[in-house]
């Protein structure tokens, strides 16, 4: 994540210290914790870690290994109608993710 804009935040010394202490025991700098209130007050998703980008990644290969298995299994109705319901399947996953 890019995070090169700087942002002056004033604050009474309670609510700074709150949010030093809460900082601390997540285990993450300040910036971080307004950050996520930012989106969470904002609707914005929390970007995706490289892990959980690689999670992504293996899912859809899933996805497609299953469509491409049933489209050579199946035939007629039988197969376009499961491919319908893999294709709304990953379309689902992508939005959830908002990606």
């Amino acid at each position: 994540m890019d995070c090169n804009r700087r942002l002056e935040l004033r604050l009474p010394d309670r609510e700074k210290a709150v949010l030093h202490d809460y900082a601390k025991a997540q285990g993450v700098p300040v910036s971080t914790i307004v950050r996520r209130g930012i989106r969470a007050m904002t609707g914005m998703r929390e970007p995706l870690n490289e892990t959980q980008m690689l999670e992504v990644v293996a899912l859809r290969k899933r996805i497609s290994a299953i469509e491409a298995r049933v489209n050579a299994a199946l035939s007629g109705s039988v197969a376009a109608d499961a491919l319908a319901d893999l294709s709304m399947a990953r379309k689902d996953a992508q939005t959830a993710l908002g990606r």
